[in-house]
């Protein structure tokens, strides 16, 4: 089975986002990076990550990661190019209540893009070991497009379209 190595971005890079981004790209993914904080791109870029210069240029890949503090800083980014969401595959990793994940669907979706939500079971420096887990729903097209990258982070689980069920289902 060919392994395909599709482009992704990650906006935010905290303590998860960068682990989630540093995994992606030593898999041999293109990847693209934002933060707020423009510095905490340079050791991923010194790694061989592309800095995008601001969230408009970060969703130019195939799978855009979004790793932010909560749901209003979600919008906070996205919002300002919410034009540019039209046609792109957006991975919510976020932690956000099942309804904010719901109206993050709907935003998206309103706004044409495919959306993909995730509850990350584990720490930063569980992500890639078999202690590992992410659980996720919404746009099952993305899912199965991604899954090979999304493997990569630990056990993946998809719970159908419903976002946030999921959650729900395993008791988080």
């Amino acid at each position: 089975m060919t392994f395909t190595r599709h482009s992704v971005s990650f906006l935010g890079l905290g303590d998860m986002g960068s682990v989630l981004a540093r995994t992606a790209m030593n898999a041999g993914h293109p990847t693209l990076v934002w933060n707020r904080t423009a510095a905490r791109t340079a050791a991923l870029v010194e790694e061989g990550a592309t800095a995008a210069a601001d969230p408009a240029q970060a969703l130019d890949a195939d799978l855009i990661v979004v790793c932010l503090f909560d749901q209003a800083s979600v919008h906070e980014v996205l919002d300002p190019v919410v034009h540019r969401l039209a046609g792109r595959r957006l991975v919510n990793l976020t932690t956000t209540s099942p309804n904010g994940a719901r109206e993050l669907a709907r935003w998206a979706a309103s706004h044409g893009a495919e959306y993909l939500d995730g509850g990350i079971m584990a720490t930063p420096e569980m992500i890639a070991t078999p202690q590992s887990a992410i659980l996720y729903s919404g746009s099952a097209t993305a899912f199965e497009e991604h899954r090979e990258l999304l493997e990569l982070w630990g056990a993946t689980e998809f719970f159908g379209d419903d976002v946030k069920t999921g959650l729900r289902v395993a008791g988080v």
